[in-house]
């Protein structure tokens, strides 16, 4: 009777032990599709990301391009309107350079008007 015990125990433990397998072996998958699922996911974010950072550095592109010609356009209207104050301001001097001019000749005819007079009004004067 003792070894029939002995067996049975022996029959109870060998059934436990290898019911514990069953479950570590069952867990073991479980945490393998977990794994295999977690790296999908990491793979697919990988991908997101590799994405987004292209859809960036391209913006980042056009945004670049789009100043880079905002700042060309902007130079070219600078020297355009530097170009037209240098035209007016030199037209500005001309215009008074003649202005000068046409001023001197009306002090001098009115000078040469009045000497006219005083000598005539100093002949007359004379008389």
């Amino acid at each position: 009777e003792a070894a029939a015990s002995s067996r049975e125990a022996h029959e109870t433990s060998a059934q436990a032990a290898d019911t514990s397998l069953l479950d570590d072996n069952d867990e073991l998958h479980r945490l393998r599709g977990e794994n295999q699922a977690q790296a999908a996911l990491i793979e697919w974010q990988k991908g997101e990301i590799d994405r987004i950072e292209l859809r960036a550095e391209e913006q980042l592109q056009k945004a670049d391009a789009f100043w880079i010609a905002k700042t060309s356009q902007l130079s070219s209207t600078l020297r355009a309107r530097d170009k037209a104050i240098a035209e007016l301001s030199q037209q500005c001097d001309e215009e008074r350079l003649s202005a000068e001019r046409r001023l001197q000749a009306v002090g001098a005819f009115w000078i040469d008007k009045l000497q006219t007079e005083r000598s005539q009004w100093a002949d007359i004067q004379e008389q």
